[in-house]
């Protein structure tokens, strides 16, 4: 028997031809929407079309393409004509590309070749002929499932390929309303067909007459979350117990997509987007090599960057909810313990820690089986064994069934107005049927707010420690080996924890999890299969890896006295008899592990901190403490005043109002996300006011519109916030998703390197100027393309989007556990910041963690911190200059003595200020700071609340003597 389970979805990936929107349908008799070219596939023979059928079955998953076409596009579509690509009344017009969130266009979008398209005689039977082409290519695949995965990851790209343009990613599915692309809207319909279908539907059940008592499946949005039961990234030590925290969660909830998709299909998985995800790409190239010709093998940094969710949003059928949530749990646990398997051989057998320990001690299996948590939760797409669809005349009646009559305020009232009007104008025009996914929006909120009450109201129990607690995060038991009795005294734990070089320092003490997290790198390789290539050393930063920034912001000077200090130190590890490459390390940064420059390369950034580089080594000669103190006097005679590694930089940044979007609460009216061309079509006589009303509506959230918006926001993670981060600055991602970054960054550069998120996050003009705006997406813009991006819009979360950043700047001296609880808070505190009317979040909190306990923080609107960078970057030419750290503390004594009432008041301010102060006469004073000082003091006017003002200034004022102080590097005496 044939599996119609794919069978179904595959009928949804080509139930419309994909090139259609590229026709002039104005001169064929609006041939929109014929159906794809599924037929000519072997496998697919015993198929008919649903659209077309009349048994009961077809009927039911015919529907997919009505959910996923949604009623407002179906009315519109039905209502108007299509617009054309090309027309021969106007050959040169292209199509619009909404953007799905701020509805910004791409105006005139055009392919590669448009004038040879044109040209054509019969551009609809040469499209098609085009499509058959290339689809030769899998025709005679006789597994349904390899077929699937073909058609959903490859033939995009054999689609692009064929016309040698990337942005036929973009290509709408709507001509009409271009917020979603021809790839989304077939992949939800894909997964909406396959859970009408039903994950057990055959072709027998199809050729059989349906029985009336056999009940048709149902679509259900499900949500699976799983989560850590203990403070997972604080509980770090070193830089790469962070990154492996991050990557962990990443692995396990790849390896649950993965499962699922394996199961149920890639477009099952409505967030997030499968689609060119690397470890994805990596597991479908191992389990088909022959895919290699469209999907590009990853590279191990794409592997070894986090970038999923611990939430999993699905469309499934209604009898594979239960069984797909078992698996995704189980998934997690299996996956969780291969990983602590491998570690443990690594560790125990292969270089003989704790001997005596065994996989089933209980202060090691225990803690690793009481690690992770699961919730999930599940939402019909209409009401369960409830028609999905009705005609206008049944509409009232279904409502009601559908328990959609009313909604909870006006907002999420069916239906509106507006909408009401184009429906009936539809209605006249032809058979017209509203369906379930009108409340799509609020399907999906509703499942991830009832996953939440879940796993808030769980509780889970975690073993016993009859002994120590780990000494980083005071969670769990110190693994040790089993003894006669269940308890263990510090004393005795002491020994079994000696220094491992590399590993452990000799004072610390874990617990199982943390030694998962410790142990990451050095399995990570076979884990991937990747034993002879992937180098995991490279894929986190140290500490003193922000020296990174330093060297690329300084003159070459700077690097060649960095050298200097290499060699004398190189000089006294080998008369301890080190080996010549100790300090050859990989720095953790791709700007500096990837230049073409390979002296960056010479040495590692540990060597300016003797700490942290004993750490990592066998002592072969004198005590640590005589290499270290030599090492350490050595250091101060080449950097006397400030050491370029004393202070490390995180930043977590998270996107502001995700569920709102997600609802459609922020979504404009329809006029904004409409073709700009609609107005030009002849519509039928009358209806003219009607499709008026219905585009000063809001925008409903859709399933293809959503599907668009996940896939889309890949282009923002993978691409654009890697590029930003690892090229044009010196720093390292550990973490980014559409919603979320955490990066490590350094002194120099961490403001420029915000500053650019921000504006990109926005879609916003580019301060680097290597990306050219078109709409709400950004396209490279200069000659020579970089490797890493395509030649193509890349998507932003768009102009009306915020972001809301933590920055911390702690000292070496400071545990990085203190570091990220910091960073959390500072991310929550930037979100809270008010403006004057009110208005929170669009904000950043800055916090300096001195070693002596001491925090300045400072928070500010993006608009203010921007006046910030510019009166700091005015001084930065003279910050060798006593002057001007102390010039900036000068103004907050003035300031706090006499500030000004308010805004208006501040240019006053600002001359009685420089008559008061003699400096601003000096020479080498920058001509523009008075200015800058003034712009800067207004803007913080204009975005603070007054109880916070006056702090606000003062601390931001110390950030600037801060960074002017701690930036200038003096270079030492040499030998």
């Amino acid at each position: 028997m044939i599996s119609a389970f794919w069978q179904a979805k595959i009928w949804g990936l080509l139930h419309i031809r994909t090139l259609e929107a590229l026709s002039d349908q104005s001169d064929e008799g609006n041939r929109r929407r014929e159906e794809g070219f599924w037929s000519i596939l072997s496998t697919m023979k015993s198929w008919q079309s649903p659209k077309e059928s009349r048994k009961k079955i077809l009927q039911h998953i015919a529907i997919a393409d009505l959910l996923a076409w949604g009623s407002d596009r179906a009315a519109l579509s039905t209502l108007s004509p299509s617009i054309s690509y090309g027309p021969n009344s106007e050959p040169d017009r292209g199509l619009d590309i909404s953007h799905p969130l701020s509805g910004v266009k791409i105006q005139n979008w055009q392919v590669i070749g448009h004038q040879d398209l044109i040209s054509r005689d019969n551009r609809s039977e040469y499209l098609g002929d085009r499509e058959r082409e290339l689809l030769q290519a899998i025709a005679k695949e006789s597994n349904l499932k390899k077929l699937f995965w073909w058609l959903w990851r490859c033939w995009p790209v054999a689609v692009c390929r064929s016309f040698g343009d990337e942005s036929l990613l973009l290509m709408p599915a709507d001509p009409n309303l271009p917020d979603a692309s021809i790839w989304s809207y077939t992949s939800i319909t894909a997964a909406l067909a396959g859970a009408l279908a039903g994950h057990n539907l055959t072709s027998n059940d199809i050729q059989q007459r349906w029985s009336a008592n056999k009940t048709l499946s149902h679509p259900y949005i499900v949500a699976f979350r799983f989560a850590p039961v203990q403070g997972w990234y604080e509980a770090s030590r070193k830089m790469r117990d962070c990154w492996a925290g991050y990557w962990i969660e990443h692995y396990l909830s790849a390896k649950v997509a993965w499962k699922l998709a394996d199961l149920y299909g890639p477009d099952s998985l409505l967030y997030p987007s499968l689609f060119e995800q690397p470890l994805i790409d990596q597991w479908l190239l191992q389990e088909w090599p022959e895919f290699s010709e469209w999907v590009s093998r990853p590279s191990d940094r794409q592997l070894l960057t986090a970038g999923l969710p611990q939430e999993l949003v699905l469309v499934l059928p209604k009898t594979a909810v239960e069984s797909a949530m078992q698996t995704a749990r189980q998934t997690v646990l299996d996956s969780w313990q291969e990983l602590s398997q491998l570690v443990f051989q690594e560790l125990h057998d292969e270089r003989q820690w704790m001997a005596d320990l065994t996989p089933n001690s209980p202060s090691w299996q225990l803690w690793l089986k009481a690690q992770w948590q699961t919730d999930w939760s599940a939402t019909p797409i209409g009401k369960d064994s409830e028609p999905l669809k009705t005609d206008l005349a049944g509409l009232d009646e279904w409502l009601e069934t559908q328990g959609r009559a009313g909604g909870n305020d006006e907002s999420d009232r069916l239906f509106k107005p507006g909408e009401m009007a184009l429906f009936g104008e539809a209605a006249r025009s032809r058979q017209f049927n509203v369906n379930a996914s009108s409340w799509w929006g609020s399907i999906v909120s509703q499942t991830r707010e009832t996953l939440w009450a879940v796993q808030k109201g769980q509780t889970w129990v975690l073993p016993t420690a009859f002994g120590p607690r780990s000494s980083i995060s005071g969670l769990g038991p110190v693994v040790h080996p089993p003894g006669d009795t269940d308890w263990i005294t510090e004393a005795e734990t002491e020994d079994l924890w000696p220094r491992e070089a590399g590993l452990f320092d000799g004072i610390e003490q874990l617990n199982a999890s943390e030694i998962v997290k410790r142990g990451l790198d050095k399995i990570v390789a076979p884990l991937l299969q990747r034993q002879n290539e992937a180098d995991p050393t490279g894929a986190y930063p140290h500490f003193t890896s922000g020296l990174a920034g330093y060297l690329k912001t300084e003159p070459p000077e700077a690097l060649e006295h960095f050298h200097n200090l290499g060699d004398e130190v190189l000089e006294q590890l080998r008369r301890d008899n080190y080996p010549e490459d100790i300090l050859a390390e990989k720095w953790g940064i791709p700007w500096i592990d990837d230049s073409e420059d390979a002296e960056y390369r010479r040495y590692g950034s540990r060597l300016l901190n003797p700490g942290w580089l004993l750490e990592e080594l066998e002592i072969l000669g004198r005590s640590p403490q005589q290499i270290r103190a030599s090492l350490e006097d050595l250091v101060r005679r080449y950097y006397p005043l400030n050491n370029p590694t004393s202070w490390y930089v995180l930043a977590a940044g998270n996107a502001d109002g995700t569920r709102e979007w997600i609802e459609g609460r922020k979504r404009k009216a329809y006029s904004e996300y409409v073709s700009t061309s609609l107005s030009d079509l002849n519509l039928p006589s009358g209806s003219g006011e009607s499709l008026e009303q219905f585009l000063a509506e809001q925008r409903r959230v859709g399933p293809a519109n959503h599907a668009s918006l996940s896939r889309s926001l890949l282009d923002f993670s993978k691409k654009l916030v890697p590029y930003l981060t690892e090229r044009r600055h010196a720093g390292r991602l550990l973490y980014c998703s559409p919603s979320d970054i955490v990066a490590y960054t350094n002194l120099w550069e961490w403001d420029s390197w915000l500053w650019d998120i921000r504006q990109c996050f926005r879609g916003d003009l580019d301060p680097g100027e290597e990306f050219e705006r078109e709409g709400d997406y950004w396209r490279w813009g200069s000659q020579e393309l970089a490797e890493e991006i395509p030649d193509r819009p890349l998507m932003t979360m768009g102009s009306d989007a915020t972001i809301s950043f933590g920055i911390v700047i702690a000292n070496q001296s400071v545990p990085l556990a203190i570091a990220l609880e910091n960073l959390a808070f500072a991310q929550d505190e930037a979100k809270k910041h008010k403006s004057l009317d009110g208005k929170e979040k669009d904000a950043v909190e800055v916090r300096v963690l001195h070693g002596n306990g001491k925090i300045l923080k400072s928070r500010a609107k993006f608009k203010a911190f921007q006046r910030w960078r510019s009166l700091t970057e005015v001084m930065m030419p003279n910050m060798a200059s006593a002057y001007a750290p102390a010039l900036f503390e000068q103004t907050i004594a003035i300031w706090n003595q006499h500030p000004a009432p308010q805004s208006e008041a501040i240019d006053r301010w600002m001359e009685g200020f420089a008559r008061r102060r003699k400096i601003f006469t000096v020479n080498d004073m920058p001509i523009n700071f008075p200015e800058e000082l003034a712009i800067f003091l207004k803007g913080i006017c204009q975005t603070a609340a007054a109880p916070e003002r006056e702090e606000d200034i003062e601390n931001w004022l110390k950030l600037a003597a801060f960074m002017l102080r701690e930036r200038y590097i003096k270079l030492g005496g040499e030998r």
